[in-house]
């Protein structure tokens, strides 16, 4: 993303999760849900959130 100058933000992420778990028919009581896995997500991956 940062290669190509892509500015991925919060929300973008969230729904790109969501995608994901539909696509992968995570049931429903696996999936994730609140927005704490976001900030672990982005803080491992180096990416600065932005909502």
């Amino acid at each position: 993303m940062e290669t190509r100058g892509e500015t991925m933000t919060g929300p973008i992420l969230w729904e790109k999760h969501k995608r994901f778990e539909e696509e992968l028919e995570i049931p429903e009581k696996e999936r994730l849900s609140g927005k704490g896995w976001l900030q672990s997500f982005c803080k491992t991956y180096k990416i600065q959130e932005h909502w």
